[in-house]
């Protein structure tokens, strides 16, 4: 019974959470963009299953019951990295896995949101990325604190809102960046006030250097293509 009432809330995600739907966190991250020639790591834990894609890229609904660092359950995404060394070292494990190689088939108009970290060990890893229209985000975030009074929540999580990616961060707790990897990849897609987040960029916590990126399913159902597979034991 307690799995049927879980799945029926994270299903309705939005609705039963509708606490977290303020719109101070679509500014949390800062809009920048993807070098498309870039390829794209995944490691899975390998037990023996059959190497194609399905089996590779994100979890179907009914299997993503648990929640991650960008996800929630019964909402999965695509988890992947810049680097080989990065990949592995987030599936953190002794056991055998398979590694995936994940390119672009072509260049399109994507919206992409970095989440810095006002923590130094990892700050220089993110800089890498050339963050654009940063006025035009500026002048967004300004028109935004118009709406509330100094000293209300609303105004404190704005000032703070520049390091909201620490929450990715925390290796106890994922319900926070969990939250957050909701907001801006699926309820961007329910609101159409605002154009909707196809990738999140956040600091990996297993390697200060490594860079994270969680991808929306359509996303990668339209534009990725699988060009390697290799198994490691």
């Amino acid at each position: 019974m307690k799995t049927i009432i879980n799945k029926m809330i994270f299903e309705n995600f939005w609705n039963e959470f509708s606490f977290f739907t303020n719109p101070v966190v679509r500014y949390s991250g800062k809009p920048t963009t993807l070098d498309f020639s870039f390829p794209i790591y995944r490691a899975r834990v390998w037990d023996g299953f059959e190497l194609k894609r399905e089996n590779l890229q994100y979890p179907s609904k009914n299997d993503c019951k648990r929640i991650g660092r960008a996800n929630v359950p019964y909402h999965p995404v695509f988890y992947g990295s810049y680097s080989i060394d990065c990949a592995v070292k987030e599936i953190k494990t002794n056991k055998p896995y398979a590694l995936s190689t994940w390119t672009w088939k072509e260049e399109f108009k994507i919206n992409v949101h970095l989440l810095s970290t006002r923590e130094k060990e990892y700050e220089s890893a993110l800089k890498s990325f050339n963050v654009m229209n940063n006025e035009e985000y500026e002048k967004r975030l300004i028109e935004l604190k118009r709406d509330f009074s100094p000293g209300t929540m609303h105004g404190e999580m704005l000032e703070t809102m520049s390091g909201v990616a620490d929450l990715f961060l925390n290796e106890e707790d994922y319900f926070g960046s969990a939250l957050i990897g909701f907001e801006e990849l699926y309820r961007t897609r329910i609101n159409k006030t605002n154009p909707s987040t196809d990738v999140i960029i956040y600091p990996s916590v297993q390697l200060a250097t490594g860079i994270n990126l969680a991808i929306h399913p359509e996303i990668v159902d339209k534009y990725l293509v699988m060009t390697a597979v290799e198994t490691y034991k």
